[in-house]
């Protein structure tokens, strides 16, 4: 009678266990178990894959748990029960994953250990994703799961990048209507990454209809989330409606967040919004960062509004720019004071790639005032300073001057002469191409004029295709029956 009441209590996990170690019941909730025992158990199994038994059933009597059979799988399914019973799922997927084959460790461990890491974590921390993804990876066709269950499996998959993103977001789909699962955190930022790399722009307008709908209290405070939704959206015009719908919703925080400020000003001068723009500095009640200065300066700059772009210029800290604001100052005095334009360049270094856009609009003055010195002038300074395209540049400009000054035939001798004497690329070749159509149609000259022009395109292997159709579009209705039949 004594033996048998000294006899040790067997739990529910099948572990012979001394009263004095009690056992935590598998059920949702916050649970801390003590880092001594991790190690007890993680020193257990290194002697279990060193093959030392003696030794691993020493610590796992002295943890108070007794395998229930001899052989050396009772050791390791003992080591993995006692860690399910101290609730660390991940710690005994680990142990299933390194013993599974050297043992025959039976299957009935898997729900236990699928339910535990996928139920009763309360968040998927990137161990858990990797030990999952392998759990799969290795017994994917062993285990048994549940909507839910599989859908966690494809974030953990998507994490590592072993799992195709639209798997993901079909499975939620299909789960929502399961069991009302939501997108977490930690899987959104890689779907959106996957499907940017894809350049999907429609599943990524989804993900921002998903987090209206499903958040519509919380999302604007995932700021990782919505600001590259917002930039994302910018690059593309076909979506351009999307970013400022965004940008809108996220005007009542840009007072204390400056990523969404800095968002919402990109997108007013991405999208030409002065309305924007007006809100943005009313919520900041215009003490404006400096990112954002710059940002309104260039579109202040852009729409030609030199008052408000004096102002910017003027919050400018010790006068200093980025490429960007510096292009958009040097445009803008392009077309109002060609000196200040000029000015600017030589004060910042970082405007002298520039300087061929002003020699260009210097020349293009020059052309509208009939001005031949200081056309050649400036013509020269852009062969001097524009690298690899200044033959191409100043072909066009010449065919410019030409066109309007000299006819035809001298443009056209221009034309063969500067493409006999230096390599044009095919972008400036095709503005010489439409400066020489244009002036063919202006002056109405003769059909031999296009049948030249025709051949050119043909010459160059450039599709005739794109000659008809921009005969097409600038020909009234008559000269095009005239030449229809003719030009083949």
């Amino acid at each position: 009678m004594l033996r048998r009441l000294a006899r040790p209590r067997i739990n529910t996990w099948g572990i012979r266990a001394v009263s004095s170690v009690p056992l935590k019941p598998l059920v949702e909730g916050a649970w801390v178990p003590a880092p001594a025992r991790i190690a007890q158990l993680q020193k257990c199994a290194d002697l279990v894959a060193a093959e030392k038994f003696r030794a691993s059933r020493k610590i796992l009597a002295q943890a108070g748990i007794e395998p229930l059979a001899p052989d050396n799988t009772a050791v390791v399914c003992a080591l993995i029960e006692s860690a399910l019973s101290e609730r660390l799922y991940q710690l005994a997927a680990v142990f299933y994953i390194r013993f599974y084959k050297l043992y025959s460790i039976p299957n009935r461990y898997l729900k236990t250990l699928v339910d535990g890491l996928t139920r009763y974590d309360p968040k998927l921390t990137p161990l858990h994703i990797k030990t999952l993804s392998e759990l799969h990876h290795e017994l994917g066709s062993s285990i048994k799961m549940d909507a839910f269950q599989k859908l966690r499996f494809l974030e953990s998959s998507l994490a590592v990048q072993k799992s195709d993103a639209r798997q993901v977001f079909t499975a939620y789909a299909l789960a929502e209507k399961i069991d009302g699962a939501k997108i977490p955190d930690v899987v959104m930022q890689p779907l959106i990454k996957f499907f940017a790399s894809k350049e999907d722009f429609g599943k990524i307008a989804q993900i921002w209809n998903y987090l209206c709908t499903n958040y519509q209290d919380t999302y604007l405070s995932h700021t990782d989330i919505v600001f590259p939704l917002l930039v994302l959206f910018l690059r593309r015009k076909r979506f351009r409606r999307l970013s400022l719908e965004i940008a809108h919703a996220c005007l009542s925080r840009v007072a204390d967040n400056p990523q969404y400020a800095l968002g919402v000003a990109e997108t007013a001068r991405v999208a030409h919004d002065l309305a924007l723009a007006e809100k943005l500095r009313t919520e900041l009640k215009d003490n404006l960062p400096r990112p954002v200065v710059g940002q309104l300066m260039c579109l202040y700059a852009n729409a030609g509004d030199y008052k408000q772009m004096a102002d910017m210029v003027s919050r400018m800290e010790n006068g200093k720019f980025t490429s960007v604001e510096l292009g958009s100052l040097v445009k803008h005095y392009l077309q109002v004071d060609v000196d200040q334009a000029f000015e600017i360049i030589d004060k910042f270094s970082g405007a002298t790639k520039y300087k061929v856009a002003a020699y260009t609009a210097v020349c293009d003055h020059a052309i509208g005032n009939k001005d031949l010195d200081q056309f050649k002038r400036y013509l020269d300074y852009i062969q001097r300073d524009a690298g690899f395209d200044a033959h191409g540049l100043c072909t066009n400009l010449q065919l410019k001057w030409d066109s309007q000054h000299e006819g035809f035939a001298r443009a056209k001798r221009s034309y063969l002469n500067r493409s006999l004497t230096g390599r044009i690329d095919s972008k400036q070749r095709k503005i010489a191409l439409n400066i020489l159509m244009d002036l063919i149609i202006e002056q109405h000259l003769s059909e031999g004029a296009l049948v030249w022009l025709e051949s050119e395109y043909r010459r160059l292997h450039i599709p005739v295709g794109q000659f008809h159709k921009r005969l097409n579009a600038r020909m009234a209705s008559k000269e095009k029956k005239k030449f229809k039949l003719r030009l083949r």
